[in-house]
């Protein structure tokens, strides 16, 4: 797995509401920003920015994250601004040409 860049041996951070705290140990496989309405809704923004990491990756250092059932495409949708040359639009884009070489290999082994 990646390390976390700049020799950091973890990353924290938490909700808006200050209730939930985590710490990232790996940097996650995947990031983008989705500007599908059900992510603008979710976000009360033009666009909602989507990390993708293993569970065993992730600590909750305080509270009690609730699972939320969102639509698929949320995670494989829009991975950028059209106007700056990047895909835009429902589906799942291609993940051999966005996403970096190590992630996918990681992917590799996770699904086996």
């Amino acid at each position: 797995m990646n390390q976390l860049q700049s020799g950091a041996s973890s990353l924290e951070g938490g909700c808006d509401c200050r209730n939930v705290r985590y710490r990232l140990t790996h940097m996650p496989l995947f990031d983008h920003c989705c500007h599908c309405r059900w992510c603008q809704r979710e976000s009360g923004s033009s666009f909602a920015l989507n990390a993708l990491i293993e569970t065993d990756c992730v600590s909750v250092l305080c509270g009690d994250p609730v699972p939320v059932t969102t639509p698929f495409h949320q995670f494989e949708a829009a991975v950028g601004d059209p106007t700056l040359g990047r895909p835009h639009g429902r589906g799942v884009f291609d993940r051999k040409q966005f996403w970096p070489t190590a992630s996918l290999e990681r992917r590799r082994l996770l699904m086996g």
